[in-house]
C-alpha cells in the first residue's frame, strides 16, 4: 500500500508522538509498503536517520504570518519559500513562547477550518504536491486529531482513505482558554471526513470519544510499539539506588513533583543515599525551570546526588535507563500512553507511576510497575524501595511482554488491521 503520513515536528526537541510515528513508518517500510512522510509546521527532531522523509508543509513561520497578517495569505510561493527554510524555522524556535498554547489558540481553530481557514493556501500547496506525484496514496495518516481540518479536501481531491491517530491532543486543547470549546466542536464536525481513528490506549480512546462526540465503531485500538534494538538489562542493579525521570524537562511532565517527592524521601535516614537522574529533552524554554529545581536541590544539601542528562542520543538514552533502579515520570495530566514506560520495561527497569491516564492500564497489561496516588509519589518510592529486588524481577519478566506485544512489528500489524 501507498501511505502518506502527515506528522507535525517540534523543531528543536524529541517528541514521543513523533518518535512513535516514525517507528511505525520505519516498520511499514520494512514490511514492503511505500511510505512518504510530510513534515508539518516544524522540522522533525529524531534519534536516528528519518525514513521516507518528504517536504515540509504548513511551515510554522508562514502559518503564523498568514494568521496575523492578511497580506501573507496571498503572497506568491517564492516569498513563502524564504520563510520555510529549515534553518530559519529552527532559529525561530529558540525564542521563548513561540509554541505557547495561548498564542497559538486562534491559529489552532483556523487550522481546523481547513479550506476556510487562514492557512488555506498551505493546504492547496500540499494537496497539489500530492496530486503531482507518480502514485497517489491509498491512505493518508494524520498524526493526531489536531490535523483533521485537512481531511475534507484530501478526500475530495484524492479520493483516498484518511485515518487519524489519537495521541495526546487533549492536554493541548485544554490550555486554549476561550477557544477550547470551539476547537472540540470543530474536531467533532471534521470527524465525518475521517474513515478510522486509532487510539493508543483504551483510557485515551474513551476520553476522546466523549470529548469529540464520536461513535465507538469509528475508534479502534493500536497500542504504541517500540523498536527494541539496543534495549536491554543492566548487568547489575545500581548501588545506591537511583530514581530516574525520562521526558522533556518541563513543568507539565511533573518534574517539580518528582523533585519534591525525592527531597521528601531523602529526609528519611533509611533513604538518604538514594540518587536522582534526570534525562530527556531540554531546550532554551526549559533552562530557567530546570535551573530553579537544581537550585532547590542544592539549597537542601543534595546537589551531589543528582545528575542531569539532557538531549541524549538513542544509545545514550538506553545506557541512561540501564543505570536506574526504577523510572518515575509523573505528568500533571492524563498521559495518553507514555512511550517511556515501554522504554524502561524493555530495559528491565521497573516503573513507579501516578494513578492516572493510561498508566494503570499499561502496568496491568505488562507488569513490572507500581501505581501510586499522584499526590503521594514519595510513598510510592518507599514502597518500591522496600521490595526493589522483587520489583526488578517483575520488570525482567515484563521485558518479555514488551517484546511479544509492544514491538514495532506488533504495532504495524495492529495498525494495518485497524485501517482495513
Amino acid at each position: 500500500m501507498k501511505f502518506h503520513f502527515l506528522i507535525p515536528g517540534t523543531g528543536n526537541f524529541f517528541c514521543g508522538t513523533c518518535l512513535r510515528d516514525h517507528t511505525l513508518v520505519r516498520e511499514l517500510c520494512l514490511q514492503g509498503h511505500e511510505v512518504t512522510v510530510l513534515e508539518m509546521y516544524l522540522p522533525h527532531v529524531l534519534e536516528e536517520v528519518a525514513h521516507a522523509r518528504g517536504p515540509l508543509f504548513f511551515g510554522g513561520i508562514n502559518c503564523y504570518l498568514q494568521q496575523k497578517f492578511p497580506i501573507f495569505r496571498k503572497t506568491p510561493r517564492f516569498v513563502d519559500r524564504l520563510f520555510d527554510h529549515r534553518g530559519l524555522i529552527r532559529n525561530a524556535m529558540k525564542h521563548e513562547g513561540m509554541t505557547d498554547a495561548h498564542e497559538l489558540a486562534a491559529m489552532t481553530l483556523s487550522m481546523q477550518r481547513g479550506e476556510e481557514g487562514y492557512q488555506a493556501k498551505e493546504l492547496d500547496r500540499m494537496v497539489n504536491w500530492i496530486k503531482a506525484q507518480p502514485r497517489k496514496p491509498d491512505v493518508v495518516v494524520l498524526s493526531n486529531a489536531m490535523l483533521n481540518g485537512v481531511a475534507r479536501k484530501l478526500k475530495a481531491e484524492l479520493g483516498c482513505k484518511v485515518v487519524c491517530t489519537l495521541q495526546g491532543e487533549d492536554c493541548f486543547i485544554e490550555t486554549l482558554g476561550e477557544y477550547t470549546d470551539d476547537v472540540w466542536e470543530m474536531l467533532h464536525q471534521n470527524s465525518k471526513y475521517i474513515d478510522v481513528y486509532h487510539a493508543v490506549s483504551v483510557s485515551y480512546a474513551g476520553k476522546m470519544k466523549r470529548c469529540m462526540r464520536i461513535a465507538d465503531e469509528q475508534v479502534r485500538l493500536v497500542y504504541n510499539g517500540l523498536q527494541l534494538d539496543g534495549y536491554g538489562p543492566a548487568e547489575k542493579a545500581p548501588d545506591p539506588p537511583v530514581i530516574g525521570f525520562l521526558a522533556r524537562m518541563c513543568a507539565p511532565k511533573g518534574l517539580a513533583s518528582l523533585v519534591d517527592a525525592w527531597l521528601a524521601l531523602k529526609q528519611d535516614p533509611a533513604h538518604a543515599a538514594v540518587r536522582l537522574h534526570l534525562g530527556g529533552s531540554k531546550v532554551n524554554q526549559d533552562v530557567k525551570f530546570v535551573d530553579g529545581l537544581l537550585e532547590k536541590i542544592n539549597d537542601a544539601g543534595h546537589g551531589g546526588d543528582v545528575k542531569v542528562f539532557p538531549n541524549m542520543s538513542r544509545a545514550e538514552k538506553q545506557e541512561f535507563l540501564r543505570g536506574l533502579s526504577f523510572l518515575c515520570t509523573p505528568p500533571l495530566y492524563d498521559e495518553a500512553f507514555g512511550l517511556y514506560v515501554l522504554e524502561a520495561l524493555a530495559s528491565a527497569v521497573p516503573v513507579v507511576l501516578p494513578d492516572r491516564g493510561a498508566f494503570p492500564e499499561l502496568v496491568e497489561m505488562i507488569g513490572g510497575g507500581l501505581i501510586c496516588p499522584a499526590d503521594d509519589l514519595a510513598g510510592g518510592f518507599k514502597r518500591a524501595l522496600a521490595d526493589l529486588p522483587g520489583l526488578r524481577e517483575e520488570a525482567a519478566q515484563a521485558r518479555s511482554v514488551v517484546g511479544r506485544k509492544f514491538s514495532s512489528q506488533h504495532m504495524a500489524e495492529a495498525f494495518l488491521q485497524a485501517i482495513d
